[in-house]
């Protein structure tokens, strides 16, 4: 017998293909998040805010769009 997944708990994207966090802000605006900052989404997302800049965003990272519940 399967169980349908549960909901997502915390909103969420993956970046684009060589999509940086400015892209990533850009994007999120065209797409019906105007409101979310570069500052919260560091916040929200410090397994991805502190990798060395030699680290970028990649497609399989998930950044979170909401603070923690």
């Amino acid at each position: 017998m399967s169980h349908p997944a549960p909901p997502p708990v915390r909103r969420h994207v993956q970046p684009e293909p060589a999509e940086g966090w400015a892209e990533l802000v850009a994007r999120l605006a065209r797409i019906g998040a105007p409101g979310i900052t570069l500052d919260q989404l560091l916040a929200w997302n410090p397994h991805l805010a502190y990798r060395p800049p030699s680290n970028p965003l990649t497609p399989l990272d998930v950044v979170f769009l909401e603070a923690p519940r």
